[in-house]
């Protein structure tokens, strides 16, 4: 038979009717009998069917988005046809003292995202279900490790979260007697014995913006949005419980240089018009007081006898209401 034959023939081949095709057994043997490579048809072959080498191959022809193409997980004797586009690569990490790392990640097709199942561990602190390590050496910048971009054209006409570029939730049930959940944790780390950044360039350890970029404007805009919300009704809290909407800590070790500048919190008026540095809004009980300071001496103290000079050195600008009041100054105390 010429090449010339065998191309035609292929090219107008119709398959077999019984939707069966690649046998690995000889010729001769029952169809029944066979272990199949490749199948088709417009129904996907039942659990325990047999016949189906494991492995096999169905051409769904009847199909669609995450339903044409089927893979048998089973075996020869007994099939199990499983869809490619759900299909789960998970990693089960046993408790031991070293870091895990997750090997794949359980992807599940459901209509228009993607959804998955994470490792199951227990043991040791440090292990990931998804680790990336990268080493960037560009002199540009602009280099992430995981980048997200949406771009969203949809009128939302309900209230909720609408749009949500990275979400993440963490759900402990636990009694822990030790040890925080964390929902996210955010990093920046300089670690070199004698490169020194300089004071133009900052470690960030997370940044958030609300950006307006053109003139059709977002008329609420808020760089980051922190509090907490408790449901805990008929709870009682022990001593020592705290709940606190954000917590900055500031930690110089004992040794550390300290810079010109070391400060908890800064708002800075990079340009513009600002109404307020500080807004304290009340859609509740209120607040029982405006600030609750250590009483030591630094930077408060509860007892002394005058402040010196008070209304000639200075006052702070305040919105009480609708009222603008002023604090006086002084410049000591006795």
């Amino acid at each position: 038979m010429s090449g010339q034959r065998i191309y035609s023939d292929l090219a107008n081949a119709l398959l077999p009717e019984s939707g069966k095709m690649l046998p690995i057994s000889g010729a001769g043997v029952l169809e029944t009998q066979k272990n199949w490579l490749l199948a088709y048809g417009d129904t996907v072959p039942t659990d325990a069917a047999a016949g189906y080498s494991p492995g096999c191959l169905f051409l769904h022809t009847d199909g669609g988005v995450g339903t044409s193409l089927y893979v048998n997980e089973g075996t020869v004797g007994s099939c199990d046809f499983n869809s490619l586009m759900t299909q789960s690569f998970e990693a089960t990490l046993v408790s031991q003292t070293t870091e895990n790392v997750g090997l794949g990640i359980a992807y599940v097709t459901d209509s228009t995202y993607l959804t998955g199942t994470d490792m199951t561990y227990s043991g040791a602190r440090g292990s990931s279900a998804l680790k990336l390590i990268s080493t960037f050496s560009g002199v540009g910048g602009g280099f992430s490790n995981i980048y997200s971009s949406i771009t969203t054209t949809a009128a939302q006409v309900a209230a909720g979260a609408g749009v949500i570029g990275i979400k993440q939730v963490v759900t402990n049930s636990a009694a822990l007697a030790d040890g925080n959940i964390y929902a996210g944790q955010f990093i920046a780390k300089h670690s070199h014995a004698t490169n020194i950044m300089t004071a133009s360039a900052a470690l960030v350890g997370l940044e958030a913006w609300a950006y307006i970029a053109d003139v059709g404007v977002a008329r609420t805009a808020i760089g980051g949005n922190f509090g907490w919300h408790n449901e805990a009704t008929g709870a009682t809290y022990g001593a020592g419980s705290v709940i606190r909407g954000v917590q900055i800590f500031c930690d110089n070790a004992a040794s550390a240089g300290v810079p010109v500048e070391s400060t908890g919190l800064c708002i800075w008026n990079q340009a513009g018009a600002i109404t307020n540095c500080i807004k304290v809004v009340n859609s509740g009980s209120g607040f029982t007081y405006f600030l609750d300071i250590t009483d030591d001496g630094t930077p408060a103290q509860s007892t002394s006898s005058a402040v010196n000079n008070v209304g000639t050195k200075g006052w702070i600008k305040l919105l009480v209401g609708t009222a603008t009041r002023y604090i006086a100054l002084g410049d000591g105390v006795s």
